[in-house]
């Protein structure tokens, strides 16, 4: 039934009709910026550099109601402190997420040949506990044709889990299908959703945010009913945010080939209207999350 509800996400054309909006926007934002971590009120636009350091393209995890944690450039995983811009290493990996009310946070970790990519496992550390909960998919690589002869190949993006409650997380797991892990019982669940790079959470709708593989389209996947909307996105960076008070997906928009791609702008969209609105134009964001 999914497959089939698929042909019509997949012939869905996004159209990015970007525009200033009068609505004032009260979400709270964390980016990084490559060198340096902000936080950015929405209301306001004010900015605040809380700490620097080589972050790269990491995403980032809200672990707490002042902190977070960021891969490096060396893949150290570190915890800030966004009141006073402290820090600790709380590990080494990459595409971190976390579970505040548990105090569990989750990232991906080298495999047995000490290389990131195919065969990494996503693991949890939760009460003193090292926990291993499964390999990521093999990639799975799309052949596609842009004219003039060329055919491309390239693999489905990668994701950080994506917590869905207080207790769990989604994840691409095997045979490329969204699994869940509960840490309230550390059990592991296939969703039976397919097709689907998991890249944030609608909590107001419970609505999980994917991306399609290779074609780079975006819908809202209900967790109760399974019903997909497709969504108006345009091209994205990997990382999106939720701002729960504006009910809204915050993210950069990309432009460019695929082998060289540039952050174009910092926008979000708002689910309630159904339009995107550009918050920063020429705005390079590699990650970034909503605090409220």
């Amino acid at each position: 039934m999914i497959s089939r509800i698929f042909i019509a996400v997949l012939l869905f054309t996004a159209v990015c009709s970007c525009s200033n909006s009068n609505k004032q926007y009260a979400g709270k934002l964390v980016i990084n910026e490559r060198n340096s971590i902000s936080l950015v009120n929405l209301n306001t636009k004010n900015e605040k550099i809380v700490s620097k350091g080589k972050y790269g393209n990491s995403n980032i995890a809200i672990c707490g109601d002042n902190s977070i944690i960021v891969s490096e450039g060396d893949l150290n995983l570190r915890l800030i402190d966004l009141k006073t811009g402290s820090f600790e290493i709380v590990g080494k990996g990459r595409m971190p997420s976390c579970l505040k009310k548990y105090e569990a946070f989750f990232y991906y970790e080298k495999d047995s040949a000490g290389k990131f990519g195919i065969d990494e496992m996503l693991v949890c550390k939760m009460e003193g506990e090292k926990i291993f909960i499964q390999k990521s998919p093999k990639p799975i690589k799309i052949r596609k044709d842009f004219g003039r002869g060329v055919e491309v190949f390239y693999e489905y993006p990668q994701s950080p889990a994506v917590p869905i409650s207080d207790e769990s997380i989604v994840f691409l797991g095997e045979n490329n299908n969204v699994f869940s892990f509960s840490a309230a019982d550390k059990s592991i669940k296939d969703m039976g959703i397919s097709n689907c790079v998991p890249r944030a959470f609608r909590s107001k709708t419970e609505e999980l945010l994917c991306q399609t593989f290779g074609e780079e389209n975006y819908y809202l996947y209900g967790l109760e009913l399974g019903n997909i909307t497709p969504l108006a996105i345009p091209v994205a960076g990997d990382d999106f945010g939720y701002s729960a008070v504006d009910d809204s997906f915050v993210f950069s928009t990309i432009k460019g080939t695929l082998s060289f791609r540039e952050r174009r702008a910092l926008v979000l969209y708002d689910c309630d209207r159904g339009k995107m609105v550009e918050i920063f134009p020429d705005r390079f964001v590699y990650g970034i999350q909503s605090l409220n």
